[in-house]
């Protein structure tokens, strides 16, 4: 998802939010979106996604450092088991 898609998204969720209906998001599959988007490295897009989740009252999904190296053992588990979905 790009930085404007995201940053759309988290407009809608706002607006939806107001005017409950944000049954309207899970419909049309922005949930499922902005929680990969929320995880992904690239950090603006990541920014909005991560804001509209909070917006819309869903949890936040687990993002993994750049920084392989600098992993935990935590991390090198969530990493294992989204490749392994």
């Amino acid at each position: 998802m790009a930085g404007w898609a995201s940053f759309h998204l988290c407009v809608e969720a706002i607006t939806k939010k107001e005017q409950q209906k944000l049954e309207v998001l899970a419909e049309i599959g922005a949930i499922q979106a902005l929680k990969e988007c929320a995880s992904s490295p690239d950090e603006l897009p990541a920014k909005f996604a991560s804001e509209a989740l909070t917006v819309i009252g869903e949890q936040v999904p687990y993002k993994l450092s750049q920084q392989v190296p600098c992993w935990s053992i935590k991390d090198v588990q969530y990493w294992v088991e989204k490749v392994l979905k």
